[in-house]
């Protein structure tokens, strides 16, 4: 299974922990890992994660040049390696198919149903997302997120659109709240699957869904600016987890995972 992630060295803790579960749930697992800045301790330490599962792979792959200068809208709080999923079709031209992860993630079990996901002819395949209220500000109903997206490599090659993609990235007009999440799903509006939520399941959900979500989740996204490797995002998810259990168990979970992910590098 080819996956692809991109941060930078002052993301190595959260990279580390989504990197771990992912691979002590998985096997045959070939990620690559975009890249601008990520120093070579950091990438020294990456590599001993892929004792972690059998036949987990790590590969590192600099982006630089052209592909840097097509981002020209502000990010705000991302980074511009948030638009590095959008070069797969460039930088990995041989494959068919890729799933892309954010490095704010905790896999808990197999991606392979996910990974094999039927495209139905479409593009990309990803989770549902109202949070950010899309179809009042976009007029977009079906919404996706996209910090776990399955790529329809094979297909993207074939067309022209994600010319579009950069070019209303590009466009002075162009004001994306969520920089390259609204230009997606503005562009491939038509050309995404929507896929079980269990792929993409934010910490807080109500009190009525919690034993399902619970029980069901895969991956764990944090989404907000609150992250719980933080020392500062303590008190919020202690505040959180007394209104939503699904936060308490999956916050404990992520503590847990990050403390056996450093254990694993450090033995």
């Amino acid at each position: 299974m080819d996956v692809i992630m991109a941060f930078n060295t002052g993301f190595l803790l959260p990279a580390l922990t989504a990197i771990y579960s992912l691979f002590v749930n998985n096997d045959n697992i070939r990620l690559r890992i975009l890249y601008v800045e990520l120093s070579a301790q950091a990438k020294i330490v990456l590599r001993l994660l892929e004792k972690a599962g059998n036949n987990n792979t790590i590969e590192f792959v600099p982006v630089e040049g052209a592909l840097l200068e097509r981002i020209k809208v502000s990010t705000g709080r991302w980074r511009q390696e948030t638009f590095f999923r959008y070069y797969a079709t460039e930088i990995l031209p041989e494959l068919d198919r890729v799933l892309w992860l954010d490095a704010d993630i905790m896999v808990r079990a197999g991606i392979e149903e996910l990974y094999n996901v039927d495209f139905e002819g479409r593009s990309y395949a990803g989770v549902w997302d109202n949070s950010s209220n899309p179809e009042e500000r976009l007029g977009i109903k079906d919404y996706i997120n996209a910090g776990i997206l399955m790529i329809n490599t094979e297909k993207i090659k074939r067309t022209e659109k994600i010319n579009e993609f950069w070019n209303l990235v590009a466009s002075p007009d162009y004001e994306g709240e969520l920089p390259d999440q609204d230009a997606l799903n503005i562009v491939f509006r038509d050309d995404i699957k929507l896929i079980d939520d269990i792929y993409n399941v934010f910490p807080l959900n109500p009190n009525e869904l919690a034993d399902y979500v619970i029980a069901s989740a895969v991956i764990v996204h944090f989404v907000s600016g609150h992250k719980p490797w933080k020392a500062e995002d303590v008190e919020y998810y202690n505040i959180a987890s007394e209104r939503y259990r699904t936060a308490k168990v999956f916050v404990q979970e992520y503590r847990l995972a990050c403390d056996k992910a450093v254990a694993f590098v450090e033995r």
